[in-house]
């Protein structure tokens, strides 16, 4: 079982009514809670008297438009099929808008399914305030109404659906989009321009080996990659002055989600691969640059740098000194007597000079 719900900011009863009234509805099987008209035209008058009680919002809803389908590929469409359909539908109702309009309409345009329209007011009748009903809530009048279809009407067969774990509700998107391309191939038929999407992102998410190449291929296809919590997805990039956001799409809803996942993999490995190969080439490149020689590790290769430029004479090691070699042989007692004799000379000349500036006046 399906149930979808849109809202609507705009009083359109009159489109919708006559859309749901239209040869695709079976009359019989019409359903009217709280609503006295049956006329098309009547009933949207009805619903409008109604919705002129609401205080103008901006933002505010006047109708929610709501569908409840069944599969009915395991259980027909007989007349008893339809009439239970009904009895769920008006069950629905009870559950989640006990006090407001609703015009329901039953459409068999579809082989596999059977589907109810149901046009809600916003407020209950006769009442000026719209009807809050949250999420939770929401959820919780879906949940019971599928569990009361396979309860109490087994024999419409229908699967679990909205209770169904994350993962049975991917293999059962993964079958039924794989059932669509077979019919399509069938008849020949070309792809929607979701399924052509789905099938060009899968070549992309093959063929590139990093992220950067991944978005680098989105954008030339105009798309942007983004990641919101643990969903991830492409969103078309907007043309030159256009202000509207467009549709964005999860890999999960077009059903390439392994294929980004096995894309994740392959990339995390080719990371890998030129930190490795680069280390390589820069021992490759140290050995070049020592010719061979056996590098050393922490202080003894500072040690050996200072040992060919230095003049420690305690480190045995053979080097060739920077200075002048005589003068490196030079014993050391003849270098103090030079050092004594340029002294001598210095005070010498200092005397000199103080007895050619003559004597001090007082």
């Amino acid at each position: 079982m399906i149930i979808k719900s849109m809202s609507r900011k705009e009083p359109s009863f009159g489109q919708l009514a006559a859309y749901m009234s239209d040869e695709k509805s079976d009359r019989a099987f019409d359903l009217h809670h709280n609503l006295f008209a049956r006329d098309p035209g009547d009933i949207a008058t009805e619903f409008e008297a109604n919705a002129q009680r609401l205080g103008r919002r901006r933002g505010g809803n006047y109708l929610y438009h709501e569908i409840l389908s069944i599969d009915t590929r395991l259980c027909g469409q007989s007349r008893d099929v339809r009439e239970k359909l009904r009895l769920l539908a008006l069950e629905f109702v009870q559950k989640r808008c006990p006090r407001n309009i609703v015009y329901g309409a039953l459409h068999r345009d579809h082989a596999e399914h059977l589907h109810y329209h149901l046009m809600i007011s916003a407020n209950e009748r006769g009442d000026a305030k719209r009807l809050r009903l949250t999420k939770a809530a929401f959820d919780a009048a879906k949940r019971e109404l599928e569990l009361s279809a396979r309860t109490n009407y087994p024999e419409l067969k229908q699967t679990e659906v909205i209770a169904s774990s994350t993962q049975e509700k991917q293999e059962r998107r993964e079958t039924r989009e794989g059932r669509k391309a077979q019919e399509m191939k069938k008849r020949g038929a070309r792809l929607t321009k979701t399924e052509a999407l789905a099938q060009e992102l899968r070549a992309i998410l093959a063929y590139a080996a990093s992220q950067a190449e991944l978005e680098r291929l989105l954008k030339e296809k105009g798309f942007t990659f983004y990641e919101r919590g643990k969903h991830c997805g492409v969103r078309p990039i907007p043309a030159e002055g256009e202000t509207k956001a467009r549709k964005a799409y999860r890999f999960a809803t077009l059903g390439i989600e392994a294929d980004y996942a096995g894309f994740l993999e392959r990339a995390e490995a080719v990371i890998e691969e030129p930190v490795l190969e680069n280390r390589r080439e820069g021992e490759k490149e140290k050995e070049r640059d020592g010719e061979g020689v056996a590098e050393q590790d922490g202080p003894e290769v500072d040690k050996d740098t200072y040992v060919k430029y230095g003049s420690d004479p305690d480190l045995k090691n053979d080097f060739t000194p920077q200075q002048d070699p005589e003068a490196s042989t030079q014993p050391e007692d003849a270098f103090l007597d030079e050092m004594a004799e340029r002294r001598a000379k210095r005070e010498a000349q200092d005397i000199k000079r103080e007895r050619s500036k003559g004597p001090r006046k007082r």
